[in-house]
């Protein structure tokens, strides 16, 4: 009989130790986050150079723009970690005599923007503005063209420069 009791006193005292162990056991989670910023840069740029149609004759030039013998289209890289939107300003014209039109045109391999005053441009197409580019590195071509205003025949002489503001947001 004490026997029993023995082993019954032990069979308790185990068991209460078995469910005291259990009932201190805990756990927990340590959780992670982070975040990483959409980001665009750019890169490799390149001014463009304006030419005249007809830098010789005495009336004057029709047109100065980019894409002229002679002349070239400026360019730029643009780098980024997810898909973004480019948005292309008109041009602002910087040097030279006023009252002309003046328009641009950006390219990419994903379509073009036109932008300012509706002047002829080869191969530009008008596009949504803001250009729609995928992650990763983008070559973008900007064309500037500069003709008469619909007052004047000619491009007054004179040295000018414009400039076009890409802004580029992931």
């Amino acid at each position: 009989m004490i026997r029993r009791s023995l082993l019954a006193t032990a069979l308790v005292l185990a068991g209460g130790a078995f469910m005291a162990e259990g009932a201190f056991a805990q756990s927990v989670d340590v959780n992670f986050s982070g975040t990483v910023q959409g980001r665009c840069s750019f890169g490799n740029v390149t001014n463009g150079i304006l030419v005249t149609d007809s830098p010789g004759t005495p009336q004057g030039a029709y047109k100065l723009n980019s894409f002229l013998p002679g002349a070239s289209a400026g360019q730029v890289t643009v780098n980024c970690n997810q898909p973004a939107s480019l948005q292309v300003s008109a041009p602002i014209q910087t040097a030279g005599p006023t009252g002309n039109r003046v328009g641009a045109s950006v390219s990419s391999p994903y379509g073009a923007v036109n932008t300012g005053d509706p002047v002829f441009i080869p191969g530009s197409s008008s596009g949504p503005n803001p250009l729609y580019l995928n992650p990763g590195s983008t070559p973008l071509s900007v064309n500037l063209a500069v003709e008469p205003s619909f007052n004047n025949s000619y491009i007054q002489p004179g040295n000018y420069a414009y400039k076009v503001t890409l802004t580029v947001a992931p």
